[in-house]
């Protein structure tokens, strides 16, 4: 392989890594808000709607 083709090979394993790490700390951050968020939805009304859209309080909060 030439040293080239070498350096664009690793360019584009170091670009996929950076990107799996970037969408790995989304998904994480995406968990943790919708984890932290379901808990109040939820428990302030004690009613478990069959999702967030049918619950108007849950609606104007921003839970979709």
């Amino acid at each position: 392989m030439s040293a080239a083709r070498r350096r664009v090979e690793d360019h584009r394993a170091a670009k996929a890594a950076v990107m799996r790490e970037v969408r790995d700390g989304l998904i994480a951050q995406a968990r943790r808000t919708a984890r932290a968020s379901a808990v109040p939805a939820t428990a302030s009304h004690g009613v478990v709607a069959a999702s967030a859209r049918d619950c108007r309080r849950c609606a104007q909060a921003g839970f979709r």
